[in-house]
């Protein structure tokens, strides 16, 4: 089976008796992240027209993370999420603390959660933030900001 031998988890899932293969809804809920990775694992070859969509790349990100997918795709996930990030078309306040709280279970680095914690702080969505004093606003810019600490005390350690 072509997806069993892309991913370890899949092949384990598909090889279950009588189970037919359930994409984990937190991970995943899109057709055309769900057509991405399928075409990546029949083809090699990355097509992706969601480039600009933050929420469909951390779905990418996600799906790639909970099945193990392979490396390239991966990287591509996070590059692309970066490159959103870095635009300003991922900064929504809901969506910071999702991605700095599973920085780990989704492979970014250290340097990369400081590049989002960074962008974040700097939009104008963190200055509404701390005009607003809706606890979700705040754990956004709190997270922010231990996340650059984390990173200052990590240099400072070296």
């Amino acid at each position: 089976c072509v997806l069993g031998a892309a991913s370890g988890v899949l092949h384990q899932e598909l090889s279950a008796a009588g189970r037919v293969l359930l994409i984990d809804p937190l991970s995943c809920r899109s057709s055309k992240v769900l057509d991405t990775v399928l075409t990546f694992i029949y083809s090699s070859q990355i097509s992706c027209d969601y480039r600009e969509d933050g929420c469909l790349l951390w779905q990418l990100l996600c799906l790639c993370a909970r099945y193990q997918l392979p490396e390239p795709l991966w990287r591509y996930a996070r590059s692309a999420l970066l490159l959103a990030v870095k635009n300003a078309v991922f900064t929504a306040v809901a969506t910071i603390p999702l991605l700095l709280e599973a920085k780990r279970e989704v492979g970014l680095s250290e340097s990369e959660a400081c590049f989002i914690a960074h962008v974040y702080l700097r939009s104008a969505e963190a200055s509404e933030a701390l005009r607003d004093t809706s606890p979700k606003c705040n754990e956004a810019v709190f997270l922010a900001l231990e996340e650059l600490e984390l990173q200052a005390m990590s240099l400072l350690a070296n």
